[in-house]
């Protein structure tokens, strides 16, 4: 049974328009938050105690599973808004709603900070497709990676599409954005080696027993179409690559990206 919380189950217009503007990332700038929606991925924003400034659920869509983390997030004082099912349908980005529908704010992080605390860290330059930085912060968490930093020219990260790909690997770790001389400036500073993912580069397999020793490092992927910026590329203190069949000519960014990094993985 569902703890009370608010009864009224109907929300306004101007309520509808503020959450459907977080579906762009203008709206998601002047806001300072993003929505994440459906049970498993509010599930990792609890399991990872990023909570929901505010939570919009439709009794009637809720499986048992449903119910119990509107519970869940109750006792952790979340603001709850029940409402109808054609409401929550009405703001939901999602093809079939699954009655749950979460609003947080994005963390305002400063990227010294990131660097400050990171030993490896993967950087994500050019990727404007949000299914490919999706399955790349799914990886980089998987895989031992304590940030993500894109580049401006990237997708941006709390997109819902990348939100939605990513299986609540959003709410894991820290996920910022910043300007290419800024990540180089505290890739210097702080002393990181440069790895760039590169097809004219070093076999990985020959190398990932002497990346695996860098005490801190960043790993550069960059998309199949646009690569990786001359700028940020001329830095690289290692280029690798991944063997391969003759068969196809190159691997999809997150495939590439995924295997580098479970290879890197210690």
């Amino acid at each position: 049974m569902i703890l009370k919380s608010r009864s009224i189950l109907t929300i306004t217009q101007a309520e509808k328009k503020r959450i459907r503007l977080l579906r762009t990332r203008k709206g998601r700038k002047s806001e300072k938050r993003f929505a994440a929606e459906g049970i498993r991925l509010l599930e990792e924003s609890l399991r990872n105690k990023f909570l929901p400034v505010k939570l919009y659920y439709a009794e009637s869509l809720l499986t048992d599973r449903g119910r119990w983390l509107v519970n869940q997030f109750k006792k952790e004082k979340v603001s709850l808004r029940k409402i109808l099912a054609k409401e929550i349908s009405a703001v939901s980005d999602a093809n079939t709603s699954q009655g749950i529908l979460g609003l947080f704010n994005i963390p305002q992080l400063k990227p010294g900070m990131v660097f400050k605390k990171g030993r490896r860290l993967l950087l994500l330059d050019n990727i404007s497709d949000p299914g490919n930085a999706g399955t790349l912060f799914r990886s980089a968490l998987a895989f031992g990676f304590d940030a993500v930093i894109l580049t401006n020219n990237s997708v941006d990260p709390f997109n819902p599409k990348v939100v939605r790909s990513s299986a609540g690997a959003i709410f894991g770790f820290p996920i910022i954005t910043a300007t290419s001389e800024e990540i180089l400036r505290f890739q210097k500073n702080d002393r990181f080696k440069l790895i760039v993912a590169d097809m004219n580069g070093i076999d990985l397999h020959s190398e990932k027993s002497n990346i695996r020793n860098f005490s801190r490092l960043i790993l550069v992927l960059g998309s199949e179409a646009e690569g990786i910026s001359d700028y940020i590329s001329s830095k690289a203190d290692i280029r690798v690559k991944i063997g391969h069949t003759a068969k196809v000519d190159s691997l999809n960014v997150a495939v590439a990206g995924s295997i580098i990094m479970k290879e890197l993985y210690i």
